[in-house]
């Protein structure tokens, strides 16, 4: 017996062991389940296939292919899950290769999510091939080419990586350069080639970029005129060249054929040229001409390196094609090789650029052999030639000669070529002298100055006069009568030759300018009523017609016509009617009708006989023979004949007939009868053209058809038939039994029976009538007469009107039962649908005619549903036109139609009508009576229902459906009803919300609850749509609207946010885990959630800094919520972590400010809540650690440092000391209780103490550094004494926690709030406890200045340090007390010196704003306060608030002058002038007086000072102290001297009072000047001297007023000499009395002379003009000593003394001078200089000299001189004096001298 391999269908081996039981556990499992479990394990791969191979009792091979089947599928699932390390795992579980499995998944991929995805996963595994990723770039700029031009199932969910790989290279490369095109994608370009792109850019006509690219190519980056192009595309453009290949692909590209021209042409300017045009001449000269190239642009085009052609072969054909053109009627060789020539020499004349004189000599003589045979008979006729000849010779040998040869030098050249009698030589060529003679004869001008003949002068008037006839006299008359050219803003030229025009709308239209036309009209006429302008206007068209057929050849006169007339709101058409006719006959017989045409418009019957016969004649070329075959040429035909009738109809003519009559004469019946159809022609002349017709048949056929009267009727009743039938197809059935609408029969309507059977006979519907009286077949006067003649005529009309859908028949049904109106209208409006499945559903109720109150509504809703919206209105209106229904329905009826202006009224009608109604919500819903009819709470329940419908199935349009609800919402239509109503203005925020999306909402989805229409599940499917198509933020806001929870939409942003960083780049912006945390908080998303959010994402992140900020979010959010406190501990454990492996000095942390105001024992207890601790492993983290703790201890977190540092286990000296600082503080320890550990802590030093803790130590603590003993002198006044004990205490600890304070390096702030604390504590007698948890430090500042303790402000300072009270705050504070203290000061007299906590504001305020850092906050505080008061002021006159205002503005001022802030003094400096005028009108000149010397603006407040001066108060200025207010005194002479300068006793009043002397001096020191001028000035006049006349020429008469003025003047200068003295300035005093000196030297001059006589004046004398009055006048050496200091004047003393006392003699001026002044060598040497000079020399001018070589005092000087003028006699005396004689051996005669 074989061995058995399975038991119960399990292997045997699978029976025992682990198989056994991994057997066992997977017979629960499904088959996937059990392949996935397998899969994701990876151990009993085996053992799954036999399992499943088991199952599914198939072989193991089949079971390994389903296992792996099922594995792709599920690795597919996690792929697209973004779960590709799983994916991964289970593939290499499988032994597959995880990179190539998913490779090959990801190029075959059509889903664009999940294959970038992997593609971003492959490249990052650098896995991911250059032709996959180019491949992919590929598609993914497809996918924006869709989404950039909203292109809906575009290619890219069909195309795949694989699918891009297989496609052909070209293929590729045209794809990529059309994407780039479009999406300018910069991963395209590598697929991009030169050749591809050009033929792109041709097919699509870009022509600007080609031009680019071809300037870019060939000229670099030296383009003249760069065209604009996007910085994309340059870089493309440079890097590709431009290959000849592409240059011949332009011909076959698709461009248009002008692009093909625009780029050839653009080539052709960097000389490129095509195969074809290089070799064809033609083609190549037809493209350069095309470019509007000149002969110098081709010269320099050849030149390029680009050009493709040869330019000397170019040159050649150019050669034989002007040869060739030139030969056109010559044969000879001779003529061709005179050509030849005379091209070779133009083009060397034209290259030649250095010796172009003799090309340009060689040029003309071959043009000359050209045009003529002789030579010489040439150039006596072009004379012009010979001197083009002679001047070219001439500047040949002028550039020869390399000389600039001057004018005379030239013309001798001129002259010598015409006068020496011989030829001219030039080169190979000669001018013969007598063509030189001839050529001189014929320009005189040049004759007369060859041979030197007289010149005739000719002006420029001679030359013009007579030219053409010119009279110059008369045209330069104004010139030659000296007077002014004339010109047209002359009054007298413009009435006599001006233009005149009167600017009205008829100028304007000979304007062609048709706008200003009409708005002159119209201003013209604006005062004119509505009659009287519509004449107008209509006369002023018939103007503008006349003018335009007035002007029928100018097409801009018509334009404007035209459009004149359509402005003014007339109908052009006639006048464009004219045009055309009047155009047509012109061109067709050349015949102008223009005023034919205007003859008509006045009714001329004849011109208009006349025109229409110019239209006929003029159509007659169009009647060929073959008219009827060319179609086109018929439609041309009838285009032209419809021109003829419109003008013969608009001039109510006889139609013409020249076209009917041609048809006829031709037998084309058709084409005939169609043209009277056309143009609708009457039937008598139809009838007289019949009778043209040549075939008989034809022509009885047509008037027996036309003369037949029963025929026309009947075709005239089926035309009106199909009228009415194409605007309702049911108004036919009303049409044909001669009813209207509205009910009324029609009289004598002409239709027969058989025309109604035969048109209504068909049934829509096959209906089983009760009593069948008639059939579907009987017409419709058979039905009603049956009908009648029945036993029930209201029952058989109604199942006739079912049985043949006539609903007519049920509104007769009406007339025989009027009481079942309601029924038939029910009834009526069934049948009156037609719709088989309305008519199924309520056929019981049309077969017994009960209508209950539920199927009313419900049939009413169904109607509306279903669009029959008109058909309720036409019933209501038929049946029930009182019923409020007939109102709603043709409200909606109305809106449907989308006229939503007018049926507002009846809404609000419908309304009224409904509240006049009685309300019963108790109905019987099954009751078939009409009592429910006059109910309104059916009424307006029905009318709700069919309001929605209206919404959901009539109006689709978003626009119109918020137009109805808004007309809802204006009309109030949810109040007052019974009912509750939806909120439509709510819907109306719903749709607008969704309007720009793609999600519609569906008002047909609602659910009714007690009559309340809920719309919440169809809101939530919006939501949800919002959410897949991404669209978060209007998601939000519909969500808001609704009021549903939005936490779920804002969770999903925010991952998808995430995801799409991702995907992007990678980065994250930094604030956007920030604004997840706010909007968490704003859309109440559970702290559970947000979290678990922030915790999800804080495992993905990389980034410990990141991951920090994450979990601080998440952190935050849990800490202060009910959860589980391991949690919290876990996640504050890793974040710490994160902090510090990222680095503390990385992370931000929030900088408060915070404030520290816990306890030690509150610290300790929330450590000890403490469970989790982690150990730092490297000194790295140590390191970091001890950072972050530095960095919160700082910030002032001593409780998260403490948590960090027991977290860790990391022990911090600075937390140690503060801890200890707190045990001191507290009491926890007394000084004398320190451990040694903590004794030597406090003995340390800190030798990097930062400056800014120093400052505060300063200013906090410097009364305790002092000594000791100062804060047991400090106590509250009603403290009880302490004992010595505890002051000692008290003062050992401040003493450590100072030198603590001085150790410590990090969190000082802490430190310095629990000394300031304590210190307080102790000044004031408080607990410490207390001080440092107190929560309203503002009251704790206002209590201590109400107390009576000592240094009060320090006291403050330390309350505002310890508790780091804002500046607002402080500023606040301070303005109060200060604006209390002025108050109190004001009022008990003391405004003058107010004191603040003892100190005075006048002296000592800015102890006062030290307290405040920012003082201008303190200023603007204070002048809001003073706005408030004058603001109250205003109404009573109270001086004691203005003194406040006044004292509050200057301390106002006091602090912005102090913080610099502008802005605060201009609004003081405004202020201050309201309050200067309030001042001013009550009269308190004193408060004006302190406003002003108070703030200390005085160039500013200037204005006070005149308000001062013109009420004579100014002397309160010079009141008692107020000479020591900082520039007052400066201020008060300044405004004197510019406003009231005249005043002189006031300015001595101010200066003497401040003692201003120097001001003094400078007004006496001027009046004199001012004296001394006005002298001078008057004696100037006296002379009647010009300007500038020379001063020393100033003669002063000697008179009484003269002398009484000069004496003024020096008494005005010894005063100031006075004053100056006083104020210690002696330079300006000496200067003074130089002046009074100067004055009394020139009284003393005039007093020389009797009255009346005159003396030199030396007064006000210039510096040139001061040493000729010194050498000419005859002052003595003392007076000019006088004027010489006086000037300050550097005199020249040879000058003097030669003519003084060489020249003139005078002796005692001499002697004067050396009495003064030493007589030195230079001054001798000078005056011996002078004296050699002189050509006259006398015995007295010797003498003179000898006299003063005799006063020299140096011996070899006067010996030297003395000996050089020979004067023996000095020389001899000198030798006799044996010491001098011996000085002269040892000097003079050893070196000699030169006797010169």
């Amino acid at each position: 017996m074989a061995e058995r391999k399975t038991i119960g269908g399990i292997p045997v081996e699978c029976l025992t062991g682990e198989s056994a039981a991994i057997w066992s556990g997977w017979r629960t499992l499904e088959d996937r389940e059990l392949v996935r479990e397998a899969s994701a394990k990876g151990t009993h791969i085996n053992l799954a296939y036999k399992c499943l191979a088991c199952r599914r009792t198939c072989s193991i091979e089949n079971a390994q292919h389903y296992f792996n089947q099922e594995v792709e599928i599920w690795v597919i699932e996690l792929l697209k899950k973004h779960q590709i390390y799983r994916a991964c795992h289970i593939l290499n579980n499988m032994n597959k290769n995880p990179v190539e499995f998913i490779l090959e998944i990801c190029i075959k991929c059509k889903d664009s999510t999940l294959r970038n995805y992997l593609s971003e996963y492959l490249v990052s595994v650098s896995h991911f091939e250059s032709e996959h990723i180019n491949s992919w770039n590929i598609i993914k700029s497809i996918v924006q080419y869709e989404q950039k031009y909203m292109v809906e199932d575009g290619l890219s969910s069909s195309l795949c990586i694989d699918d891009i790989i297989k496609l052909p290279e070209v293929i590729k490369q045209a794809l990529c350069t059309e994407l780039y095109f479009s999406v300018i994608e910069q991963t395209l370009l590598k697929s991009i080639t030169n050749s591809v792109l050009w033929d792109y850019l041709l097919s699509n006509n870009k022509i600007e970029m080609i031009r680019f690219w071809i300037d870019i190519y060939y000229a670099g980056n030296t383009i003249k005129e760069p065209i604009e192009i996007s910085e994309e595309y340059k870089s493309l453009f440079t890097s590709l060249d431009i290959v000849p290949d592409m240059i011949e692909a332009i011909d076959s590209s698709n461009a248009t054929t002008l692009v093909k021209d625009l780029t050839k042409n653009h080539l052709c300017r960097y000389g490129v040229f095509t195969q074809k045009e290089r070799q064809g001449v033609k083609l190549l000269l037809a493209r350069i001409f095309s470019n509007a190239m000149t002969i110098s642009e081709l010269n320099t085009v050849l030149s390029y390196k680009s050009c493709n052609i040869n330019r000397n072969e170019f040159k050649r054909i150019d050669k034989e094609l002007c040869v060739a053109h030139c030969l056109n009627q010559r044969d000879t060789q001779e003529d061709k090789s005179k050509i030849a020539k005379l091209y070779d020499a133009i083009t060397q004349m034209c290259e030649n650029q250095q010796q172009f004189e003799d090309a340009l000599i060689e040029g003309i003589f071959k043009t000359i052999y050209y045009l003529s045979d002789d030579v010489n008979e040439y150039l006596k006729e072009n004379y012009l030639i010979v001197l083009v000849l002679i001047f070219s010779y001439l500047s040949k040998n002028s550039t020869r000669n390399n000389q600039n040869e001057d004018t005379n030098v030239k013309e001798n050249l001129l002259k010598d070529i015409f006068t020496s009698g011989n030829d001219l030589q030039l080169g190979a060529y000669s001018i013969s002298n007598e063509i030189l003679e001839n050529t001189l004869k014929q320009i005189p001008i040049l004759e007369s100055v060859i041979k030197n003949k007289p010149k005739k002068e000719v002006t420029m008037y001679d030359l013009l006069d007579g030219y053409k006839n010119l009279n110059v006299k008369q045209l330069y008359k104004w010139r030659f009568n000296n007077e002014p050219m004339p010109h047209f803003s002359n009054e007298a030229l413009v009435k006599k030759y001006g233009h005149t025009e009167t600017l009205t709308y008829e100028y304007y239209l000979k304007e062609a300018r048709p706008c200003m036309a009409v708005f002159t009209l119209k201003r013209s006429q604006g005062k004119l009523t509505g009659s009287a302008f519509s004449r107008r206007k209509r006369k002023a068209a018939l103007y503008a017609h006349i003018f335009a057929l007035q002007n029928l050849d100018k097409l801009e006169i018509l334009c404007t016509c035209i459009s004149f007339i359509e402005m003014l709101g007339i109908d052009s058409e006639n006048l464009r009617l004219h045009i055309t006719v009047a155009n047509y006959i012109y061109n067709e017989i050349n015949v102008p009708i223009g005023d034919l045409l205007k003859n008509i418009i006045y009714r001329n019957e004849d011109d208009l006989k006349t025109v229409m016969s110019y239209l006929e004649n003029s159509f007659q070329s169009n009647l060929t023979e073959n008219l009827i075959e060319d179609s086109q040429q018929f439609i041309n035909v009838l285009k032209l004949w419809d021109i003829i009738v419109r003008f013969a109809r608009a001039h109510n003519f006889p139609l013409p007939v020249s076209l009917l009559n041609f048809l006829a004469s031709h037998n084309h019946w058709f084409e005939f009868v169609l043209i009277c159809h056309i143009f609708m022609y009457p039937s008598d002349q139809v009838l007289e053209s019949t009778k043209h017709f040549e075939d008989t048949i034809l022509r009885e056929h047509l008037q027996t058809c036309l003369n037949n009267t029963q025929l026309t009727k009947s075709q005239l009743s089926v035309y009106t038939k199909q009228k009415i039938k194409s605007r309702d197809t049911r108004q036919t059935l009303y049409y044909k039994i001669g009813v209207k609408q509205s009910g009324s029969p029609i009289s004598g309507s002409p239709v027969s029976a058989n025309s109604a059977s035969t048109s209504d006979s068909h049934s829509l519907c096959d209906y089983v009538v009760n009593d069948n009286i008639c059939s579907p077949d009987d017409d419709l006067w058979s039905i009603i007469l049956k009908c009648h003649q029945s036993s029930d005529p209201s029952g058989a009309l109604i199942n006739s009107s079912c049985l043949t859908l006539r609903p007519f028949l049920t509104v007769l049904a009406t007339c025989y039962e009027p009481s079942s109106t309601a029924v038939y209208c029910y009834s009526w409006i069934v049948i009156s649908t037609m719709d088989k499945e309305i008519l199924s559903d309520y056929k019981e109720c049309l077969d017994h005619q009960i209508w209950t109150a539920n199927q009313v509504s419900n049939l009413l809703y169904q109607m509306v549903t279903h669009g029959y919206v008109s058909n309720l209105s036409k019933a209501y209106k038929i049946f029930m036109p009182e019923s409020p229904f007939n109102l709603l329905f043709d409200f909606l009826a109305q809106c449907v139609n989308g006229n939503f202006n007018e049926c507002e009224e009846k809404l609000s009608e419908f309304k009224l009508q409904c509240l006049n109604l009685k309300c019963n919500k108790a109905m019987d819903w099954n009751c078939s009576d009409n009592m429910y009819l006059n109910n309104v709470y059916w009424v307006v329940i029905v009318a709700i229902k069919c309001v929605m419908a209206t919404l959901a199935y009539n109006l689709r349009s978003t626009h119109l459906q918020i137009k109805f609800l808004k007309l809802l919402t204006r009309c109030n239509f949810s109040a007052n009803f019974p009912v509750s109503i939806p909120n439509f203005e709510y819907y109306v925020q719903i749709i607008k919300i969704l309007q720009n999306t793609n999600v519609a909402f569906n008002f047909a989805a609602f659910t009714v609850s007690d009559n309340v229409y809920n719309f919440d599940a169809e809101i939530q499917r919006c939501i949800n749509d919002l959410l897949n198509s991404e669209n978060y933020d209007t998601a939000l806001e519909l969500s808001n609207v609704a009021n549903l929870n939005s936490s779920e939409i804002i969770l999903a942003q925010y991952r998808s946010k995430f995801q799409h960083y991702m995907h992007k780049d990678g980065k994250i912006e930094d604030n956007f885990w920030s604004e997840c945390a706010l909007n968490f908080k704003k859309y109440n998303v559970s702290h559970q959630k947000a979290a678990e959010f922030f915790i999800e994402y804080a495992e993905r992140d990389t980034s410990h800094k990141e991951r920090y900020e994450i979990l601080k979010l998440a952190f935050e959010t849990l800490k202060n919520v009910e959860a589980e406190q391991q949690n919290i501990d876990v996640l504050e454990v890793a974040m710490w972590k994160s902090c510090i492996l990222a680095g503390p000095e990385n992370i931000q942390l929030e900088k408060g400010p915070y404030i520290f105001n816990k306890l030690k024992t509150e610290l300790i207890s929330e450590l000890n809540k403490l469970k989790f601790s982690y150990a730092l492993s490297t000194i790295e983290e140590q390191n970091a650690t001890e950072n972050l703790i530095n960095k919160l201890i700082d910030l002032g977190k001593l409780d998260t440092a403490l948590r960090i540092s027991t977290i860790f286990n990391y022990e911090h000296k600075d937390l140690q000391i503060l801890l200890l600082c707190l045990s001191l503080a507290e009491g926890e320890i007394s000084p004398n209780e320190l451990t040694i550990k903590q004794q030597n802590l406090v003995k340390e030093v800190n030798k990097n103490k930062p400056q800014k803790y120093s400052a505060l130590k300063s200013r906090g603590l410097q009364r305790f550094s002092s000594s000791s003993s100062s804060v047991a002198s400090t106590s509250i006044s009603d403290s009880k004494p302490k004992d010595e004990n505890i002051h000692k205490v008290q003062t050992e600890c401040l003493s450590i926690l100072q030198k603590l304070l001085d150790i410590l390096e990090h969190g000082m702030d802490i430190c310095l709030r629990i000394i300031l604390c304590y210190k307080l504590a102790t000044q004031l007698g408080k607990n410490y406890q207390l001080l440092l948890t107190l929560n309203n430090p503002t009251q704790f500042l206002q209590d201590i200045t109400e107390s009576d303790i000592e240094d009060k402000p320090e006291v403050i300072n330390d309350i505002i340090t310890a508790y780091k009270i804002d500046n607002d705050t402080v500023a606040t504070f301070l303005a109060e007390n200060i604006t209390i203290n002025i108050s109190r000061a004001v009022e008990d007299g003391y405004e003058d010196n107010v004191f603040l906590w003892g100190y005075s504001l006048n002296t000592n305020f800015r102890v006062i704003m030290e307290l405040c850092n920012d003082v201008s906050l303190l200023g603007w505080q204070l002048l809001k306060t003073a706005n408030k008061l004058l603001g109250h002021s205003h109404n009573e006159t109270n001086a004691l608030t203005l003194k406040t205002i006044v004292e509050l503005l200057i301390r106002a001022h006091d602090c912005f002058t102090t913080s610099c802030n502008m802005k605060g003094i201009a609004s003081v400096l405004r202020k201050c002038q309201n309050l200067a005028n309030i001042l001013q009108k009550l009269k308190y000149w004193t408060l004006l007086v302190h406003l002003v010397t108070g703030v200390g603006r005085f160039t500013e407040m200037n204005y006070i000072f005149h308000i001062l001066k013109e009420n004579y108060h100014f002397e309160l200025l010079l009141g008692k102290g107020l000479n020591k207010v900082t520039g007052l005194k400066a201020a008060l002479l300044e405004f004197l001297k510019r406003n009231c300068p005249e005043d002189k006793d006031l300015f001595t009043l101010v200066a003497l009072h401040f003692q201003l002397y120097h001001e003094i001096a400078l007004m006496w020191e001027n009046e004199a000047k001012a004296i001394i001028g006005a002298l001078i000035l008057d004696a100037t006049k006296n002379h009647d001297k010009l300007q500038n006349t020379a001063q020393h020429d100033v003669k002063l008469v000697r008179t009484e007023n003269v002398q009484k003025q000069l004496q003024l003047s020096l008494t005005n200068y010894t005063h100031a000499a006075e004053h100056y003295l006083k104020a210690n300035e002696l330079n300006l005093t000496i200067q003074c009395s130089n002046q009074a000196q100067l004055i009394t030297l020139q009284l003393t001059l005039l007093n020389a002379v009797s009255h009346n006589q005159q003396v030199i004046c030396i007064l006000n004398l210039k510096s040139e003009d001061i040493d000729k009055v010194l050498c000419h006048s005859s002052l003595s050496f003392s007076q000019i000593l006088t004027v010489v200091h006086a000037y300050n004047h550097h005199v020249d003393w040879a000058n003097l003394i030669y003519n003084r006392c060489i020249l003139n003699g005078e002796i005692k001026y001499l002697k004067d001078f050396i009495a003064v002044n030493k007589v030195s060598p230079g001054l001798v040497k000078d005056c011996v200089c002078r004296y050699r000079l002189e050509k006259n020399i006398t015995h007295t001018m010797t003498d003179n000299m000898k006299m003063l070589i005799s006063e020299l005092s140096d011996v070899e000087c006067k010996y030297v001189l003395a000996s050089q003028l020979g004067f023996k006699t000095i020389v001899e005396t000198m030798l006799n004096n044996p010491m001098i004689d011996a000085y002269l051996k040892d000097t003079v005669w050893k070196k000699g001298y030169t006797a010169t």
